[in-house]
């Protein structure tokens, strides 16, 4: 078995806080920071505010240092790492400020209570089914025709085991 194959057979585990090292030697972390790691990703979380609740920092890395984006483990690296409640944004920055050095992420999640003017307020609504009737309402309910997004591709939704 290849070992792109075992790696997306891996199972999501729980973060857990570890200590950072670099040529054998600790890291020295800034006093609001922390480190976190699970099966699949590295997160440095900086609190912006040295406050739990305030703004958040999270930089992401896939633990190969692949390029790898899946919104749906990021969704869940923030509720785990920060709430599902709370609200997080990716920056795409103009040229003139960007860095781009290493596969990583950056999500800055708002203080507690908070969110962008960017944000959806429709509720949650979750499939993987386009054509199911709840589904089919609920667009509808949007003022869209379902059968505008017939045909829309979402890989199934699953709850990853811990």
């Amino acid at each position: 078995m290849s070992s792109k194959r075992k790696e997306s057979s891996s199972k999501w585990t729980p973060f857990i806080r570890v200590i950072p090292h670099r040529d054998g030697a600790e890291v020295e972390l800034g006093a609001d920071e922390t480190y976190w790691q699970n099966s699949f990703y590295t997160v440095v979380k900086s609190l912006l505010e040295s406050e739990e609740d305030g703004a958040v920092h999270l930089s992401i890395r896939q633990n190969q240092r692949k390029a790898v984006r899946d919104w749906r483990h990021f969704q869940r690296i923030k509720n785990e790492l920060v709430g599902p409640e709370r609200e997080g944004i990716e920056v795409f920055p103009p040229e003139s400020n960007l860095v781009d050095t290493a596969n990583q992420y950056h999500l800055f999640v708002y203080p507690e209570g908070m969110s962008s003017p960017f944000s959806w307020s429709q509720g949650r609504h979750v499939t993987d089914d386009p054509d199911d009737e709840a589904t089919r309402q609920w667009i509808e309910s949007m003022g869209q025709d379902p059968n505008e997004v017939a045909g829309a591709v979402q890989r199934p939704y699953e709850i990853e085991e811990e």
